[in-house]
């Protein structure tokens, strides 16, 4: 079992399974220790128990050690992966998700087949038969669905004519399937909704008592023409994850809203920023920074490694920030990111703000086609978990993630007029030696990376090598 020398666990920013004298008596041990010219900080993802967070920190404390590093664990009782899956298993568990994709597939696909002078009139629809037989197809072979043609989408117009809405319209409310499924969303068991809709589903039944069906059906089918409209502009604004994957995703957000994983991430980035605001015997943020300070009164001056997997990264950006407003001025911080969950907005600012104090910076992450292969949610939702905060979790859809490759290259989609923070970004970093490690990266000592999967980061052999050679050598 992990000792308190070596964690702190916090709830909500708070202590809550150590103290805050547990910390102190950890600091002072750091400065008998033979590794303490080194002290490495970790901190786990976002989506991990309290039980898996000790479990990571058992397995990599003698590693760390190995490395000449003094090993200190941030636990913060985040585990909320069970919670997004049950929430996913729920909805697609409903007839009217599986049909509300399968029909704005279908539609999506038939203006895709549209030759240039019928753009805007009726389109010429594939059959449901063929449209649900690729998908079940294709997701019983663990492959997304009509990913071949994810390039022709890029042209498609971003608005639906009054046309192409009455004919989805129509195309809804005469389908005898999602007529039926519309109206078993409303039975008493169903799983909770999009608080909106749920409105819109009361208010209607308010207005037409008696006439539950109905009302559903014609609720459902506006929200279907929803779905429709925002997958077609993030095809034009080339915001979209691919075609299947954009629809899943704006499926979900109609269905579910936030209740699918974003009121959850919101969540796990309010603790990130709680805990660096309160008093140090019960936040335990503030307490870290305190005891860090202690050691520089007390003339220790350690290199100090924060190493923050997923979510950990933005753990990693609000401490930096708060360093910056009370800690001596020489404290700096060598920075280690594994497949980053922060945003680009927040690591903007973050430079912006405590550029100063960061010694050395370095993010390993994965190519963009190992992310959309390493499936979170299979076998409705292929792509990976920054995929999914990025489309799903986050109020913005399509948000520019640190650790997406996708967000680091030259598409128009990201140009700087439009995201100014990724630029910013990419020039404070282009300071460090080698700042972006993409697997499978096998360029030398401290630049190794074969994790193919996001939760492997933390224990993929060539990635822990180049972890240890950070810390043995440092200098990058």
């Amino acid at each position: 079992m992990l000792s308190s020398k070596h964690k702190m666990i916090l709830s909500s920013g708070r202590f809550s399974g150590t103290r805050r004298g547990q910390l102190t008596a950890a600091f002072d041990q750091l400065a008998s220790s033979p590794n303490q010219d080194k002290l490495v900080i970790h901190f786990h993802g976002g989506l991990v128990s309290e039980k898996s967070g000790e479990e990571i920190a058992d397995r990599l404390l003698p590693f760390y050690q190995g490395a000449g590093g003094y090993p200190f664990f941030v636990l913060w009782q985040s585990g909320l992966i069970e919670t997004v899956k049950n929430n996913w298993r729920e909805m697609i568990g409903e007839d009217v998700f599986s049909l509300l994709v399968e029909k704005v597939m279908q539609f999506v696909l038939g203006k895709l087949d549209q030759a240039p002078g019928e753009k805007g009139l009726e389109v010429e629809l594939p059959s449901s038969l063929e449209v649900r037989d690729v998908i079940e197809t294709k997701q019983a072979a663990g492959e997304v669905p009509y990913a071949e043609r994810d390039d022709d989408a890029k042209d498609l117009d971003g608005e639906l004519t009054p046309t192409e809405q009455a004919q989805f319209e129509a195309l809804l409310s005469t389908d005898a399937a999602f007529i039926s499924a519309a109206s078993e969303i409303s039975r008493s068991d169903a799983p909770e909704l999009n608080p909106v809709l749920e409105a819109e589903l009361a208010e209607a039944q308010v207005a037409a008592p008696g006439e539950k069906g109905l009302v559903s059906t014609t609720t459902l089918v506006a929200a279907g023409v929803h779905v429709l409209a925002r997958v077609v502009k993030r095809f034009a604004g080339r915001r979209d994850h691919g075609i299947y994957a954009t629809v899943v995703e704006e499926v979900a957000r109609e269905l579910k809203g936030d209740l699918i994983g974003g009121l959850l991430w919101k969540h796990i980035k309010k603790d990130t920023e709680d805990t660096f605001i309160g008093n140090s015997d019960t936040h335990g943020g503030v307490a870290l920074l305190e005891e860090i300070s202690r050691l520089w009164q007390t003339g220790h001056k350690p290199r100090i490694l924060l190493i923050g997997h997923s979510a950990g990264s933005i753990y990693i950006c609000n401490l930096l920030k708060k360093a910056a407003e009370t800690l001596p001025q020489e404290i700096r911080f060598e920075v280690v990111f594994l497949a980053p969950g922060c945003s680009f907005n927040l690591l903007d600012k973050t430079f912006k703000e405590a550029g100063d104090r960061i010694a050395a910076f370095r993010s390993f992450g994965m190519a963009d086609e190992l992310e959309m292969r390493d499936a979170i949610l299979p076998p409705v939702y292929l792509y990976s978990l920054l995929y999914c905060v990025s489309g799903l979790f986050e109020e913005k859809v399509d948000l520019p993630l640190v650790g997406m490759q996708r967000y680091h290259g030259a598409s128009t989609s990201f140009d700087p007029g439009q995201f100014p923070e990724i630029k910013r970004v990419l020039n404070e970093t282009a300071a460090f030696a080698h700042p972006w490690i993409w697997s499978d990266s096998a360029a030398g000592s401290g630049l190794n990376t074969l994790s193919h999967s996001h939760g492997s980061f933390d224990n993929e052999e060539k990635t822990l090598e180049s972890l240890a050679f950070l810390i043995s050598h440092g200098g990058f």
